[in-house]
C-alpha cells in the first residue's frame, strides 16, 4: 500500500528541511488550520522540525500563530533551528511529552489562545494513550487533536 511505504515519508521535506509527514495528513491538517485558525500549535514529536515549520508556514498565511514542538531529542532538529520561521514562530521544548513538568511548561503557554494539538511522536498505544490524557485539556472548543 502506498500509504505505508517508507518512500511515503522518508524523502520528505518542508523548505528544505526533513518532514516526516504522510502527504494525506497534511492535507486534511491544513484544512483543521484554515477552518479552526489556531493559535497556537502544540506538536509532540518534533524529530527534524520540518513539521514544526510546516505547520509555522500554514499559520503565517493567516498572519498570526506559534507552534510548540516537543521531543526527548534535541539534536535531531539542530539543522532547523535557523530557519526564519522558527525564529519567528516556532518554541522547541526538549522532554518527554507524556512528563508532567514539560506539559506543565507547555500548557502555561497556551492559556488563553485557541490552541490545537499534533500528537505524534511514540507510536505504540500505551504512550499515545498517556499523551491524550495529558494534552486534551489544553485543546480549546472548536479545535482539534490530531492522533
Amino acid at each position: 500500500m502506498w500509504t505505508r511505504r517508507e518512500q511515503t515519508l522518508v524523502p520528505n521535506t518542508w523548505l528544505g528541511v526533513p518532514c516526516w509527514q504522510n502527504p494525506l495528513d497534511v492535507w486534511i491538517i491544513q484544512e483543521i488550520i484554515a477552518e479552526t485558525r489556531p493559535e497556537v500549535i502544540v506538536e509532540t514529536g518534533t524529530f527534524a522540525g520540518g513539521g514544526a515549520i510546516l505547520w509555522a508556514s500554514l499559520l503565517s498565511m493567516f498572519g498570526e500563530g506559534r507552534v510548540i514542538t516537543v521531543d526527548i531529542r534535541e539534536e535531531l532538529h539542530a539543522g532547523a533551528v535557523e530557519h526564519a520561521l522558527v525564529r519567528d514562530r516556532v518554541t522547541f521544548v526538549t522532554g518527554s511529552s507524556t512528563d508532567r513538568d514539560t506539559f506543565t511548561q507547555v500548557a502555561g503557554r497556551c492559556v488563553g489562545a485557541r490552541t490545537m494539538v499534533i500528537l505524534d511522536s511514540d507510536h505504540r498505544a500505551d504512550h499515545v494513550f498517556a499523551e491524550l490524557d495529558l494534552w486534551s485539556p489544553p485543546v480549546t472548543p472548536d479545535n482539534y487533536m490530531v492522533v
